[in-house]
């Protein structure tokens, strides 16, 4: 019985990590994939062996990119590498990386990091504007499409539904910050709040809207001043 690849093995230990919430009354279920459990996960070990994948699709990926020693660009996911260079205070490529394992192609992590000069803040800021298009993905994937035009419409579309999952806005200043529908929030425990009637109904807070009780996730909340209490939205309709 042959080994399962390193490559799957992790994509295992990825959804092990993922935050679930069960959506109750009006609210939705929650998931997503928080950065400080993947942190914790994908330590400079693990990274290598994942980069060191020989599986048929690790090496196809691979070869896109002609790099002779894949383990040695760990430093480039983990943020070490660009400690003392030019970019500001960048956050590394864990979430992004962990994106990429998840949808069972993270060799190409390379495109991202080498093509598109992308790593987490990058793929955070993607929650401001309109989502990833295929064309975009073929920009970070080299001739990917031209090989296998198949294998990338599967990969461009796994990856269009999972991105949310992985980029999460940090919460870090004041400022009115506008995202797009489909980004995924880093709030929890979230509860309408208001009157309370029998049939589950609660009544309209305000004239224009309803309020929602809820935390931000310990990773995400990185106000200069916040404290774990509560905090009170209004959702305007």
């Amino acid at each position: 019985m042959s080994a399962i690849p390193i490559c799957k093995v992790a994509r295992g230990e990825i959804i092990r990590r993922r935050f679930y919430e069960g959506g109750k009354g009006n609210l939705p279920q929650k998931t997503f994939f928080p950065a400080d459990s993947l942190r914790a996960y994908l330590t400079d070990k693990k990274i290598k062996e994942i980069l060191l994948c020989k599986c048929p699709g690790c090496t196809a990926d691979l070869d896109l990119f002609r790099i002779l020693e894949p383990d040695a660009r760990s430093p480039q996911i983990t943020g070490q590498y660009y400690k003392t260079s030019h970019r500001h205070n960048p956050r590394p490529a864990y979430a992004l990386f962990a994106l990429l394992i998840y949808v069972e192609h993270p060799l190409l992590i390379f495109g991202f990091l080498d093509d598109g000069d992308f790593y987490d803040d990058d793929l955070e800021r993607s929650t401001t504007r309109k989502p990833f298009s295929a064309e975009d993905l073929k920009h970070y994937t080299r001739d990917f499409y031209l090989r296998n035009p198949l294998d990338f419409a599967e990969f461009a579309m796994t990856f269009q539904i999972a991105v949310t999952q992985f980029a999460i806005p940090y919460m870090d200043n004041g400022n009115f910050s506008s995202y797009s529908a489909s980004t995924t929030l880093p709030f929890i425990e979230e509860r309408q709040i208001g009157r309370h009637f029998e049939d589950g109904r609660y009544t309209a807070v305000g004239a224009n809207g309803k309020v929602f009780r809820f935390k931000i996730h310990k990773e995400y909340r990185k106000f200069p001043v916040c404290s774990s209490a509560p905090l009170l939205p209004k959702l305007f309709h």
